[in-house]
């Protein structure tokens, strides 16, 4: 393992732990949305098994790099609460990119500002970037409209 992912996956280990002990964070906010169910579930799980190689190496990187400790996404069974929920992402790719890369830019409301580590734009590749990119879009299958 890298050096930078053990310190990334320390990080997360610490996040989690005052997460659960709750200091100075009060309650964690309910993902936004409903998870995926019935229909919708089977269409996420396709699109993620139908998703190539890119989408195959997203997954990957999504779970090498700890995000499901934080992120829900029901079609693979991650169930985190600490940052939104991304099965029911509608924001554009360039957009996604940008909440990995630079987190503290645009902050969901009701989630802490200072979770999301600022690393990845610096330890990530593109490549691997854009694979996880294309995994959380396969799991959403939704964009915003105008937007």
């Amino acid at each position: 393992m890298k050096p930078a992912r053990i310190v990334l996956a320390a990080l997360v280990v610490v996040v989690m732990a005052v997460a659960v002990v709750g200091l100075g964070m009060g309650d964690a906010p309910k993902p936004e949305g409903l998870a995926p169910q019935g229909a919708q579930l089977v269409a996420s799980k396709s699109r993620i098994a139908k998703g190539g190689d890119k989408v195959s190496e997203g997954k990957k990187e999504f779970d090498s790099e700890g995000c499901a400790s934080c992120h829900a996404i029901a079609a693979d069974g991650y169930k985190g609460v600490l940052g939104p929920r991304l099965d029911t992402d509608t924001d554009p790719a360039d957009e996604i990119l940008t909440s990995i890369t630079k987190p503290r830019e645009d902050i969901v409301k009701g989630y802490q500002g200072n979770l999301m580590p600022t690393t990845y734009g610096k330890t990530m590749s593109k490549d691997g970037l854009d694979a996880v990119v294309a995994y959380i879009k396969a799991a959403s299958g939704k964009e915003k409209k105008g937007g």
